[in-house]
C-alpha cells in the first residue's frame, strides 16, 4: 500500500495525478518521507507534498496535508537541494569555461545535463550528485583522445584514478572526465558502440537552460541505457 501511495505522489509531483488514492496517516506520512530520502527524491516529492497541501481530494474534498513537523522538514531539504543544484549550476558553467579556455570542448553528462530536461518546477529539486563531463578535441582518434584527457587530468591531480571511460579528479569535490561517455561488458558490441560515440556529430549538442552544453535526447538515450 505505502509503495503504491509513493509512487502516487510522484504522480502528483509531475502533474499526472491531482491527488492521493487515499489520505496518508502521520505514519504513513513519516513512511513517504523515508522512502523518498532511501530513494534519493526528496525534493521531487516535496513538489507533491506542496501541490496537496494547495489542492483538494477528489472524494472528500479535504487537503491531504502532511504533519506540519515534517512539512517543514521536508521543506528545509528541498531548500538545500534547491541551493546546491545552482551551486553545481555555476561549477559546471566554469568547468567548460575552462576545459574551452585548455583546448577542450566538452558536454555535461547525466546529473546537471538530465535535470535541464525536467519541468522548470522541478528542475532545482533533482538530487544532485558529482559533475561529469565528456572531454574531447578535434582531430584526435578515440585513442588519442583518452591520453590527451588522462595527461590533462594528471595536471590538475596527480592522484587522480583512471577507469576504462573516465578518470576521477579532486575538483568541486569530485569531477568525473570523460573520454566516453559508457562502456559495455562485451567487446563486440563495446567496439560498435564506441564506434557510434566517436563518430557522432556533436556539434548537435545544445546549450542547457543552465548555461552548460549537454547531449542531446538521442546521444542520452544510448549512452544511459
Amino acid at each position: 500500500m505505502i509503495e503504491q501511495t509513493f509512487f502516487e505522489l510522484i504522480q502528483v509531483a509531475i502533474g499526472t495525478r491531482i491527488c492521493l488514492s487515499h489520505t496518508p496517516s502521520a505514519d504513513e506520512w513519516g513512511e513517504l518521507y523515508a522512502m523518498a530520502k532511501k530513494q534519493s527524491l526528496v525534493g521531487v516529492c516535496f513538489a507533491g507534498v506542496q501541490r496537496l497541501a494547495t489542492s483538494t481530494g477528489s472524494a472528500t474534498e479535504q487537503r491531504q496535508e502532511s504533519p506540519e513537523m515534517l512539512y517543514l522538514t521536508w521543506m528545509g531539504m528541498a531548500a538545500k537541494i534547491q541551493q546546491r543544484n545552482e551551486v553545481v549550476n555555476r561549477q559546471c558553467a566554469d568547468l567548460q569555461t575552462k576545459l574551452a579556455a585548455d583546448g577542450f570542448e566538452s558536454c555535461v553528462l547525466k546529473g546537471q545535463g538530465v535535470a535541464s530536461l525536467y519541468s522548470e518546477n522541478l528542475r532545482g529539486l533533482r538530487q544532485s550528485g558529482d559533475i561529469e563531463v565528456l572531454m574531447w578535441k578535434d582531430g584526435l582518434s578515440a585513442k588519442e583522445n583518452k591520453a590527451t584527457v588522462i595527461a590533462y587530468a594528471k595536471t590538475l591531480d596527480p592522484e587522480a584514478r583512471a577507469s576504462e571511460h573516465h578518470i576521477a579528479v579532486n575538483l568541486y569535490g569530485e569531477v568525473e572526465m570523460h573520454y566516453s561517455p559508457a562502456y559495455l561488458c562485451n567487446p563486440f558490441d563495446n567496439r560498435k558502440m564506441q564506434q557510434w560515440f566517436w563518430q557522432y556529430d556533436r556539434s548537435k549538442f545544445p546549450m542547457s537552460v543552465s548555461g552548460f552544453v549537454m547531449p542531446n535526447a538521442e546521444y542520452n538515450l544510448v549512452f544511459m541505457l
